[in-house]
């Protein structure tokens, strides 16, 4: 089962032309379950419609972070899109801070062929400083929480970090949950466009019931751009042993 996450940079640049690149990326990739972040959205205007393809039929969306954006009022929200039926969604609002208000996380429970997977999009805090990294610890252990919630199949947990692998807050959750991450299995420095050491998005599955992450990579990386991200794709391998049902 082939997973793909990708922030998809709000309404920047040349809009019409980087969505029809997001789409041509799933169409080609064709990717069986999708988390997306910065979803752009206004009263006129969804992102969402114009990406999806038609082997991606199932999708739940969740507004975010809504503030004038070009004199307009929009969302930048996180979606899921899913080959297989999505039978239960939630949205649940991160610790914030006054300079990163309107953080959610956005979680569906996907019923897939070889069994039942709980997805998670996130996206956590892009602000800097000691302070700041406290914040994305507490939002991370948030989103696990809300992930674990009266679920004990797995958990893919899936989206822009802006931070590093190796960031102590999050070694230790990998560690404590014995959790595998697409960070540590690409060979590249960066999935963010510009910057020379930022591999901040990622996939985390946690609590595998016999499922492996493996072959991580990245897409989308290709001129002119989709997005200042670039996507990150990942296989879940193995059988699923959980009996959950969702």
């Amino acid at each position: 089962m082939r997973v793909l996450t990708l922030n998809i940079w709000k309404n920047e640049g040349e809009f019409p032309g980087r969505l029809k690149l997001v789409r041509k990326g799933l169409l080609d990739l064709d990717p069986d379950i999708v988390c997306l972040q910065e979803v752009y959205q206004d009263e006129h205007f969804n992102a969402l419609p114009q990406i999806s393809t038609p082997a991606l039929p199932h999708r739940t969306i969740a507004t975010a972070r809504e503030k004038l954006r070009d004199g307009v009022m929009s969302s930048s929200g996180l979606a899921i899109l899913s080959r297989y039926p999505i039978a239960a969604f939630a949205i649940k609002d991160l610790p914030t801070s006054v300079r990163d208000g309107g953080r959610v996380v956005l979680r569906a429970d996907i019923k897939t062929p070889g069994g039942p997977i709980r997805v998670i999009s996130l996206h956590l805090t892009h602000l800097y400083g000691e302070d700041s990294r406290a914040l994305r610890a507490a939002q991370w252990d948030a989103s696990v929480a809300f992930g674990q919630e009266d679920w004990d199949g797995p958990l893919l947990m899936c989206g822009d970090f802006n931070d590093l692998v190796s960031a102590d807050w999050l070694q230790a959750s990998l560690l404590t949950h014995k959790a595998q991450c697409s960070g540590t299995m690409i060979d590249a420095p960066s999935s963010l466009r510009g910057h020379p050491s930022a591999l901040i998005d990622h996939i985390v599955l946690i609590a595998g019931g016999g499922l492996e992450l493996a072959h991580c990579a990245m897409a989308l990386e290709g001129e002119p751009i989709a997005s200042d991200h670039l996507a990150i794709v990942g296989e879940l391998v193995g059988e699923n042993k959980s009996t959950v049902n969702p």
